[in-house]
């Protein structure tokens, strides 16, 4: 089997070797010239003795060396091929963070409502030195009928962790025993959502529960796709234009007199990674516990479950 490691040695190997870093955890007992009292810990690059981050006394560093190998470890232990996959490493410059993704060419979901909408499966796993991003190892959908639409990030299962003691990668990495579980259940959450019909009040109105920011309600409504008649709204179309919004780093920027309404959307100047990382937690607890939101989707399941 064509393992993960093999693969980024071949096709991505400046990447793997800025990855394979070496790093250790310093105790930082003065800061210019002062005796520190409280503990604080530096993650130093060993390869140019600079600091990465500093942090407090619980932060557990976990190598970007440590979680590569072991995820390749963990995809040949539970038999999932590489071989019609499509894999991407980004690093920061200064090893921040690290974000693995990789697409399955082979796995895909066909919407039922629209043959054309396709919807390919993948994982990610995610982690940081200076803990801006906390460790994840989720599954993503990309939704091939619009250029870089990510769907449906989720932790698999319980592997959403901060970088304390209490993170344990064995212990993430065998989530992945739930691999072809977690592609078929949000397939059929895909299929829900779709047939949960919307007029335009009930999607402004979910916008707005959404968001209070006048710049974020026009990105919004710009980005959902029945803009042109949003009587004929899905909470499908509602779930898309949130992950467009977490996943594009776009922003709307008002120009014009002030309280025009007048806006133009540009690409935000915040780090991508990190932007995308923040925004989809916002809507990860909006989906997750907006009562209107589950009120419709619950209504979809009955409507999914009949047919």
């Amino acid at each position: 089997m064509n393992t993960l490691i093999n693969i980024l040695k071949k096709n991505h190997s400046s990447d793997l070797d800025h990855a394979m870093t070496p790093v250790k955890l310093i105790d930082v007992k003065t800061q210019n010239n002062f005796t520190v009292n409280n503990p604080k810990y530096m993650v130093a690059n060993l390869n140019n003795n600079t600091e990465i981050a500093t942090h407090g006394k619980d932060y557990n560093l976990i190598p970007y060396e440590k979680i590569l190998f072991g995820l390749s470890t963990a995809l040949n232990q539970y038999g999932i091929d590489l071989n019609k996959s499509t894999i991407n490493l980004d690093l920061h410059p200064n090893l921040n963070y690290m974000r693995l993704r990789v697409l399955f060419d082979n796995l895909t979901h066909v919407m039922k409502y629209n043959p054309k909408d396709t919807l390919k499966f993948g994982i990610e796993v995610i982690s940081s030195y200076d803990a801006s991003i906390v460790f994840q190892l989720r599954t993503i959908f990309l939704r091939l009928i619009c250029s870089n639409g990510m769907k449906a990030i989720r932790p698999l299962q319980a592997t959403e962790k901060k970088h304390t003691k209490g993170l344990i990668l064995d212990d993430a990495f065998n989530q992945l025993k739930y691999f072809e579980a977690n592609f078929k259940n949000i397939s059929n959450e895909f299929e829900v959502l779709s047939k949960v019909k919307l007029d335009a009040s009930q999607v402004t109105d979910l916008f707005k529960q959404f968001s209070k920011s006048d710049n974020v309600l026009y990105l919004l409504n710009e980005l959902i796709e029945t803009k042109n008649n949003k009587n004929k709204s899905t909470l499908y179309d509602v779930y898309n234009a949130l992950t467009n919004y977490s996943s594009h780093n776009q922003r709307a920027i008002a120009v014009g007199k002030r309280n025009h309404g007048l806006y133009e959307i540009s690409n935000s100047k915040t780090d991508a990674i990190k932007s995308t990382e923040a925004r989809e937690l916002e809507v990860k607890n909006f989906i997750e516990n907006n009562k209107q939101f589950l009120y419709f989707y619950g209504h979809g399941v009955e409507r999914y479950l009949k047919q």
